[in-house]
């Protein structure tokens, strides 16, 4: 939980000075917060940036994929289900199967016609759908609140550290999707082609990869780590057709601070982000994290537009 103390600036000699006058309990506390939220951003921008890397497309409705994740999950256990792991993977093959959809209607026409100029287009379809979303669920499911019970309840405590119990079980399972999605990419045949595409795609053509077989699945997988993350934020945050607004974002920014080629590289930028934002927002306030991560994205882009892990592409 944010403490606001103050709202001023958070200038560099004032910002330092209040980090050395905090409790050594009191940095480790904000460390643990900080790594914990950067696994959600990780698993976030693990999402955006396979969309981004296998099909050079900003997916722009990510935070879209979010909300329905969260929303599918609270229907699931309210309805189907009172298991949260069936709730989470129930969420994630609905969505992936509804990527795939938006893929096969949306994108894959204007590809057709456009053919190397279809990115565009694709940004203004997903912007659109992203709204379209957005307003069908303010229709469908109302503007109020829903609360999904904890998965786990209590904490624990480390000497004086305190760790929500849920948080951590939502970070370890973002994990062990992160690793997942890696040892999929790496070791199995369609997540080799992908890599090959994204790499370089006129020589995986050669090689005889399909890119139209694979945009589906990439777009779906990418859809899929959204919602898996709304999933496990549904005990943390309430759910509203408006909250994935903000996670959207946060997965746009951990690429861009990033970069592309390197999931590690994807984890360690989620956990830069997160600590910081951890940091900035316990000693000045929330509005001032958010400034300082769209801050150090425009900083990394400006003098390493690879960003801080990125892979150079052919």
């Amino acid at each position: 939980m944010v403490t606001l103390l103050g709202t001023a600036p958070p200038h560099t000699s004032l910002y330092f000075l209040q980090i050395s006058s905090l409790s050594l309990t009191t940095v480790i506390q904000l460390l643990v917060g900080g790594i914990i939220d950067g696994l959600f951003y990780a698993l976030m921008g693990l999402g955006f940036g396979v969309i981004l890397e296998g099909m050079d497309l900003y997916d722009f409705a990510h935070g879209a994929f979010y909300m329905i994740g969260g929303y599918i999950t609270y229907y699931s256990i309210n309805a189907i289900t009172a298991d949260p792991i069936i709730a989470i993977i129930l969420s994630m093959a609905i969505t992936f199967l509804f990527g795939c959809v938006v893929d096969f209607l949306t994108l894959r026409p204007v590809r057709k016609r456009g053919r190397e100029d279809w990115v565009l287009a694709g940004l203004i379809i997903l912007m659109s759908l992203s709204v379209l979303l957005e307003n069908l669920a303010i229709i469908v499911f109302g503007t109020e609140y829903k609360g999904v019970p904890p998965y786990v309840q209590g904490h624990v405590t480390v000497g004086d550290i305190i760790i929500d119990l849920q948080r951590a079980l939502s970070a370890s399972l973002s994990a062990i999707l992160i690793l997942i999605t890696y040892v999929f990419l790496k070791k199995t045949k369609y997540g080799r082609a992908i890599r090959a595409l994204a790499q370089n795609k006129e020589l995986a053509e050669i090689s005889g990869v399909n890119p139209e077989i694979l945009y589906p699945i990439i777009f779906g997988l990418g859809a899929c780590l959204a919602a898996a993350a709304g999933s496990l934020l549904a005990p943390v945050y309430f759910i509203s057709p408006t909250i994935g607004a903000f996670p959207g974002l946060m997965a746009f920014i951990v690429v861009i601070i990033s970069g592309l080629g390197s999931t590690g590289g994807l984890i360690l930028g989620g956990i830069l982000l997160g600590i910081t934002s951890s940091f900035v927002g316990f000693l000045y306030s929330n509005e001032w994290a958010y400034l300082v991560a769209f801050a150090i994205a425009i900083v990394v882009i400006t003098f390493r537009p690879r960003g801080l892990f990125g892979v150079r592409r052919e």
